[in-house]
């Protein structure tokens, strides 16, 4: 009699587990914006280089910490990060996703690039005139932190004010 309760209790206890996996956190670590400066002018018609630097805090001490960089409209707080995905709400543009060495590894054949030196900027629509203040955001994701099984990837978003020319 008490062996159909055992499957519904590890069926209960499997679904408890997978909930706990895809736990994901956003989080008040974050890296440095070191270039470009605060107030940057971008034109709206896209193609501008601009210089682009990120120290990460890799608060986690990854061997690699994966960054990705945004163009927003608004000024990115964790409140706009979705903490399932990582992703900031409604974003502009994605520059890309980049794989960060730390403690002088060299970078990983096959994965994504480490950050370049410069960003170029996409053309955006009419509605950003001169004078719009514009976000250089950067996501940086910390995964199994702390150190562990089945850890969620956590979240942390810093940015830098641009100026639409």
């Amino acid at each position: 009699m008490r062996l159909p309760i055992l499957p519904a209790l590890v069926s209960t206890i499997a679904l408890v587990n997978a909930r706990v996996v895809q736990q994901r956190t956003v989080s008040s670590n974050h890296g440095t914006i070191t270039s470009p400066s605060t107030g940057t002018l971008v034109s709206n018609v896209g193609g501008d280089a601009i210089p682009f630097a990120y120290s990460d805090s890799n608060w986690c001490h990854n061997g690699y910490s994966t960054t990705t960089a945004w163009l927003l409209d608004y000024e990115p707080t964790t409140a706009n990060i979705d903490a399932a995905t990582g992703l900031p709400s409604n974003p502009i543009y994605q520059f890309g996703t980049y794989l960060i060495p730390n403690f002088g590894l060299p970078p990983l054949s096959g994965s994504n690039p480490p950050p370049p030196s410069t960003l170029t900027t996409p053309a955006l629509a009419p509605a950003y005139a001169s004078g719009r203040s514009l976000y250089l955001a950067v996501i940086e994701t910390a995964t199994a932190c702390p150190p562990g099984v089945n850890i969620p990837p956590q979240y942390g978003v810093t940015s830098v004010k641009l100026v639409v020319a």
